[in-house]
């Protein structure tokens, strides 16, 4: 059966953060292929046991040059990813552990990674990660021995050493050593010096921190700041990762040279990619690779942030470039042929001599070349040194015929047409697979502008219609107000105003009325104040209009509510 991340959520009980579990189990699972979730019964130390999901199985382990499978089990506790998975080396009957400070007796893993684990910063694979790159520096297991032979790798005590985190460069000590580990070393590259070179940066931080981490593992690629040529000509300063990446390719390992440029958005755009050959390599064009160099994975067109990053990106570029790779040994071309003597020195014959050593250099690097080797040679005389290109003998007179020249020649060219033929061939259709890729581009967006014209039509006739109302509109308006301008000479003022309900004409009234006594006890106020009346007046009107406005706010209180209308006071 398949697994996919629908099938890890039913796996899992409702008692997971289950949609979440189950994408980071998938995306583990995806890079680490020997790694799969079960189902099981995990006994704690204090003797209770629980159902919990695992992900058993091997990790790869580059050790020495290298490759091992360290078998391993991950438990995933029910309040992941609040909590650190618990993490155990499981031998075989074949393997022995090794006293480390990060191993327990029972084989349990205890890294800092572990006892750091935070929420958003620390995931499955990133924790997977970090114990390849521990057991690639420290193996926590090796080959059982005869009891005679039995020991163990020495293990330095009281030494100590600098431990980085995968996210940050800090001291950390083990509860029970003083001992700690460097597994990933970061002192090349100061974080610092990378924040100034990415000041222009959008998301500074986590490209230097992506950048940091990749760097860490792939020791080979090295950043550098350089100008980009966009394909409309415009250039740009961005940081590009270049160097070399490590490839298996039928049991042997290759270094494929490859550079990453990093856009200014980055990590929410995908990274340029190129293939840079060497002078010694040509490139394989492909389905991932263009004549140009420029790589084209799903990886890349999929491009999601935080789902997708840097190291991902290599990790499947490796298992990609395993399958078919992206360049070859540029083949050797033979040499013209000599001018030819007709004839030797006095009694001299022809005598095959060892072949001669191969003219060309050896290939630096990328996949073997085939190795052409020199001919015979003539032991004396200074002769010219001949390559041995066909089956055919040489002539009773010591002397290689011209039908034979001529057929060499011939299967030469044939060769060389073969081989042209064949790039060419690659390399047409590396540009139709890309003009296919352009085309279904092109027709996707073709789609999108018919969409958006005809979406632009609907709204040009909805906002004619609209027009046409408003203008429609406007002059019954217009007819209205000018007949009002006409009638306003006896038009009541009371009559105008007309409220659609009693109790809304009861609360007109009640503020009009209650505004009257507003007005009232102003003017008493200045009558008092010019001594108009006296103070005996003014007080006993005052104290009787107030009683009244306060019953009036009370009454229009009220019925304001009624209505369903806000409190005026």
């Amino acid at each position: 059966m398949t697994l996919t991340e629908t099938n890890i959520k039913k796996m899992l009980p409702t008692t997971y953060v289950r949609s979440y579990v189950a994408h980071e189990i998938f995306v583990a699972t995806t890079y680490f292929k020997n790694m799969k979730p079960a189902m099981g019964r995990y006994v704690f130390r204090n003797g209770t046991a629980k159902i919990l999901m695992s992900l058993t199985g091997t990790i790869p382990v580059t050790f020495s040059g290298n490759l091992y499978n360290i078998p391993m089990s991950v438990w995933i506790k029910e309040s992941y990813p609040q909590d650190a998975p618990i993490c155990y080396v499981k031998p075989t009957a074949e393997m022995m552990m090794v006293k480390r400070a990060f191993l327990s007796g029972e084989g349990r893993v205890i890294l800092p990674y572990l006892k750091e684990w935070k929420k958003g910063d620390c995931d499955l694979i990133g924790l997977l990660q970090v114990m390849v790159a521990v057991f690639g520096e420290f193996p926590p297991l090796h080959a059982a021995l005869s009891r005679a032979g039995a020991r163990l790798m020495p293990v330095t005590q009281g030494s100590r050493w600098e431990f980085c985190s995968a996210f940050a460069l800090r001291r950390c000590t083990f509860h029970q050593s003083e001992e700690s580990l460097f597994f990933i070393n970061m002192s090349v590259v100061n974080e610092g010096t990378l924040k100034k070179m990415l000041k222009q940066y959008k998301y500074r931080d986590l490209t230097v921190r992506e950048i940091t981490y990749v760097i860490s593992q792939y020791k080979d690629l090295k950043p550098v700041m350089d100008a980009y040529v966009f394909n409309d000509g415009s250039s740009r300063d961005l940081m590009s990762l270049t160097g070399t990446v490590p490839v298996s390719y039928r049991g042997n390992t290759y270094n494929i040279p490859v550079c990453l440029w990093l856009l200014d958005t980055y990590p929410y755009n995908p990274p340029i990619c190129f293939v840079k050959p060497t002078s010694a390599m040509m490139i394989k064009t492909g389905k991932h690779i263009d004549a140009n160099g420029k790589i084209y994975l799903p990886y890349l067109h999929e491009w999601k942030h935080p789902q997708s990053d840097l190291i991902g990106l290599i990790q499947v570029m490796i298992v990609v470039f395993g399958e078919e790779p992206p360049v070859f040994s540029r083949p050797t071309t033979q040499p013209p042929f000599p001018a030819f003597q007709a004839a030797g020195p006095p009694n001299a014959s022809y005598m095959p001599g060892m072949p001669a050593a191969s003219p060309y250099s050896q290939n630096p690097g990328g996949y073997p070349a085939f190795q052409f080797q020199g001919g015979s040679s003539y032991p004396a005389g200074g002769y010219p040194l001949q390559t041995a290109v066909s089956t055919v003998g040489p002539s009773r007179d010591g002397t290689i015929g011209e039908d034979t020249i001529r057929a060499s020649l011939i299967s030469a060219v044939s060769d060389k047409l073969r081989w042209r033929m064949k790039e060419e061939m690659d390399r047409a259709q590396a540009e139709l697979d890309a003009l296919k890729r352009t085309e279904e581009d092109l027709k996707k967006g073709h789609q999108k502008l018919e969409e958006m014209i005809s979406k632009l039509d609907q709204e040009v006739a909805e906002v004619d219609r609209n027009i046409e109302l408003l203008k429609k509109k406007d002059e019954e308006l217009s007819e209205a107000l000018e007949k009002m301008e006409n009638q306003s000479e006896n038009n009541d003022i009371d009559d105008v105003i007309v409220p659609t309900a009693p109790l809304y004409k009861q609360i007109l009234n009640l503020y009009a009325e209650e505004n009257a006594i507003e007005d009232t006890i102003f003017y008493l106020g200045e009558a008092l104040r010019r001594g108009v009346i006296d103070l005996e007046v003014f007080l006993k009107h005052v104290r009787l209009l107030s009683r009244k406005q306060f019953q009036l706010r009370a009454l229009m209180q009220k019925a304001r509510k009624t209505a369903g209308l806000s409190d005026l006071y």
